[in-house]
């Protein structure tokens, strides 16, 4: 047909001229058409056949494993599937341009981080081990310690020099002290000045004597007193001699005692050039015995400047302080005193050195080191809290300085989640140097400690989820992780890798000291590892949830009083381990009661599988007369075309005539845009008016062409739909459509494997729609004809039927009346 415009806009439908009709086909021809149009749309005329048991579940052979005990098989080197991603991490370990740090995703258990380590250490032991880095004082600024790099082994080799040389000079100095020649020298220097203030009051008594004035020594000082053959003249004498004679005296009195201050205001001055002497005595005793002290330690050290500057910064600075180590007031006092332990101790401390990193002089390789709880405190160090050490002497390492020149291995949420750790590492892989002393945290510190340059390759241990928040948090994470590396967490099921698998089993079994395990043993666990892969083709490598089991079976095992843990052992165990764990298999309750449009829908997302009444209803068009419109629900209000559904029905039934409806489906994709079989059933179960059984249900996609495509975890689902039916007492004729792709992959627990050989639960392997469709209505889906229709009794024949009657309606309900019009004159 087409379309003719007439007057004011209206649309006429004028049909096309028909050929005379041809004549019915014969029997044969007619057969034969109809197999060249199955051959090209491969519509089956019944639903297919069953899955039998063995292909609901991939069995282990023990005797294939190739042992009669765990105990006769070596651990595994390396790690199981995990070659390409250790691979890859010697890769990204071997770049040294700054920012290719290494994020692995997937490594979970402790084998996995010990098989990176070792992978890590493999290439650490072809460099060389890093510099040794040591604080010392910075003798301008006693707050601000200088740190000097030194080859690997040297920064002890100071430190035991340093101190070696504050012994001798501690010895030395103590030696001094008691020398007869420092004596003589420090008493002819004291006696000098001594010497010069006895000679000015013995003159200053010389005077007072001639005027018979006595110049005295009491406790508060000197004092002068009239006199008379040697002896004071007491007061009452004094006053009763005549007035011209007192008169005398008092004037020789007042200036002797003008003459006794001048004298006495002279004495310090005498005492600090005393004290001047002597200091310079001692800085010539000290400077000899200082240089005599680093004299062994300056010949060893002497290619390194930055230590021959540090020895020049002691041995000025012991010189400087000459008067700490010997006397300048007493030297009876100073000589009395044990000072071995003063001098050795106190006072040479701020000249030691803190050996801050050093490695050994025979090391060969960089270092490898694993912090297993980061913070700011265990990656940057810290700073001793002390009142009496040097404040170069109270710094202490962390994991970036002892892995400095070599590898760090870190677990990203313990690190993101220790507050100021996460920014302070990445500041500091990104300037290239690192602070020391609680820089990391913004705690306060009184020492200003220089950053040391930073030289390491960082391996963060995370997961995909986390990996995904922290690339979305702070852009320069992916400037410096730009290596990526993801563990596999599945490789494929062969005899080669059941094989490795046993062998990975027992070196867990050593790992968690339980008894050997049987092979038949062995074998569930390898069977149980293929459920947890949710793939018959696939082993799941995470085997850590295994050492619970182990654990349980080893208990069972001892309790009967046998060597070996058995395969019953081990089936016992798990089924202990799922009802402690509260997992009763009823993960779901039966949907509603069957109704017309409406089918079970089995789906596996990522929050895992779903059971849900799939409903849809159909309407005659709502807006014209060939609109086909079909929506999801997709919230309380929301919907979104389900695109596929439509292109199905007008590809279907689209040949013979204009499909016109409008259809509304309620059920299990409404958070999801791809669209299941459950949906399409459900339309065309709501076209048909079909009241379709509840105890089958329908797991899958589709695409516009008709064909099944797979879906996700289809193991977990088919359980969790047995489950419900055997709660609500169906015990026949009950089952799972599921896609055909996904026959080869399932692994169904044992109970289910014997329903289906019982005859009481089925699973229908499904390649298109109309397989489906043929399953769960039991009736043939149809051949479609030359003419396009479908053969009478067929269920799409019925459908197509039902789509034309809608479309009937459809016209009707958007018939334009006729216009009435007066007649000519």
């Amino acid at each position: 047909m087409f379309f003719k415009r007439e007057r004011k806009d209206k649309l006429k439908v004028v049909e096309a001229a028909t050929p005379p009709p041809a004549p019915p086909p014969a029997p044969q021809e007619r057969s034969e058409q109809r197999s060249q149009i199955a051959s090209v749309h491969r519509l089956p005329a019944i639903r297919p056949a069953t899955a039998s048991a063995a292909d609901l579940r991939r069995t282990t052979n023990p005797q294939t494993l190739g042992f009669k005990t765990t105990s006769e098989l070596e651990p595994p080197v390396g790690l199981l599937g995990q070659d390409q991603a250790l691979q890859a991490i010697a890769i990204g370990a071997s770049i040294k341009t700054r920012g290719h740090n290494i994020v692995v995703t997937g490594a979970e258990s402790l084998a996995d981080v010990a098989a990176i380590r070792a992978q890590i250490q493999t290439i650490a032991a072809k460099r060389p081990p890093p510099s040794d880095w040591v604080y010392v004082a910075n003798f301008a600024d006693g707050q601000a310690p200088t740190a000097l790099q030194l080859p690997a082994g040297l920064g002890s080799v100071l430190a035991t020099s340093v101190n070696d040389a504050m012994s001798e000079m501690g010895s030395a100095i103590l030696s001094a002290l008691r020398g007869d020649s420092y004596q003589a020298r420090w008493r002819a220097i004291d006696a000098e000045f001594q010497a010069r203030h006895q000679a000015g009051l013995e003159a200053l008594a010389r005077t007072a004597d001639s005027h018979s004035i006595a110049l005295l020594r009491t406790p508060m000082g000197y004092a002068v007193a009239p006199a008379h053959d040697g002896s004071v003249v007491l007061q009452e004498t004094f006053s009763n001699m005549p007035p011209t004679m007192q008169a005398d005296v008092r004037a020789h009195i007042t200036a002797l005692e003008a003459d006794l201050a001048e004298l006495l205001e002279k004495a310090p001055q005498i005492d600090r050039q005393r004290r001047a002497r002597l200091t310079k005595l001692n800085r010539e005793v000290i400077a000899s015995i200082v240089r005599a002290a680093l004299s062994e330690p300056r010949e060893l050290f002497a290619e390194h400047p930055e230590v021959l500057e540090f020895f020049s910064g002691v041995e000025a600075d012991v010189v400087a302080n000459a008067n700490h180590f010997l006397p300048t007031i007493d030297l009876t006092d100073i000589l009395d005193a044990d000072l071995s332990n003063s001098i050795d101790e106190a006072r040479f401390d701020r000249y030691r050195v803190n050996v801050f990193v050093s490695w050994a002089s025979d090391a060969n390789a960089a270092p490898v080191v694993q912090e297993p709880a980061p913070n700011a405190t265990s990656l940057f160090g810290s700073e001793i809290a002390s009142g009496t050490l040097a404040p170069h002497m109270l710094l202490v390492p962390g994991a970036l300085h002892y892995a400095n020149g070599g590898f760090l291995l870190l677990d990203a949420r313990a690190l993101t989640a220790s507050g100021q750790a996460w920014p302070g590492l990445l500041a500091a892989l990104q300037a290239g140097a690192v602070c020391s002393a609680l820089a990391g945290d913004g705690s306060s510190s009184s020492t200003l400690a220089p950053a040391i340059p930073l030289d390491v390759k960082v391996v963060l241990l995370s997961d995909a989820e986390h990996l995904a928040q922290i690339l979305s948090v702070d852009p320069r994470f992916a400037e410096l992780f730009n290596v990526r590396v993801a563990f596999a967490d599945v490789v494929e099921r062969t005899p080669e890798t059941e094989r490795a698998m046993a062998r990975t089993i027992a070196g867990l079994i050593g790992r968690e000291a339980v008894e050997p395990l049987e092979p038949g043993a062995v074998a569930e666990l390898i069977e149980l590892s293929s459920r947890n892969a949710r793939d018959a083709g696939l082993l799941s490598l995470c085997v850590r949830d295994f050492a619970s089991i182990l654990h349980h079976a080893n208990a069972r095992r001892a309790a009967a009083s046998r060597k070996l843990i058995s395969r019953d052992d081990i089936v016992e165990a798990r089924a202990a381990q799922g009802s402690s764990s509260g997992s009763a298999r009823k993960t779901a309750s039966f949907p509603e009661p069957a109704a017309i449009g409406s089918v079970v829908g089995l789906k596996s997302d990522g929050a895992g599988p779903r059971l849900q009444r799939v409903s849809a209803r159909v309407l005659p068009a709502f807006a014209r007369a060939d609109t086909l419109d079909v929506k999801v629900l997709t919230g309380v209000s929301g919907t979104r075309e389900a695109g596929k559904v439509i292109a199905y029905l007008a590809s279907e039934f689209g040949h013979r005539h204009r499909i016109a409806l409008s259809a509304l489906i309620d059920g299990e994709s409404a958070s999801c845009e791809e669209e299941s079989c459950a949906e399409l059933v459900a339309v065309l179960a709501a076209i048909g008016e079909w009241t379709l059984s509840s105890s089958i249900a329908i797991a899958g996609t589709f695409d516009p062409s008709g064909h099944v495509r797979p879906t996700g975890d289809v193991s977990t689902a088919i359980e969790e739909f047995f489950d419900v039916c055997r709660a609500a007492g169906f015990n026949s004729d009950a089952g799972v459509v599921i896609p055909k792709a996904n026959l080869s992959g399932l692994m169904l627990r044992k109970d289910i494997v014997d329903a289906v050989e019982a005859g009481t639960f089925a699973v229908w392997p499904a390649a298109t729609v109309t397989e489906c469709v043929a399953t769960i209505t039991g009736l043939s889906a149809g051949y479609r004809e030359t003419d396009g229709g479908f053969a009478e009794g067929d269920a799409y024949r019925h459908i197509d039927d039902q789509l034309q009657q809608l479309n009937q309606r459809t016209k009707s309900q958007f018939a334009v009346p006729p216009v009435e019009t007066e007649p000519r004159p």
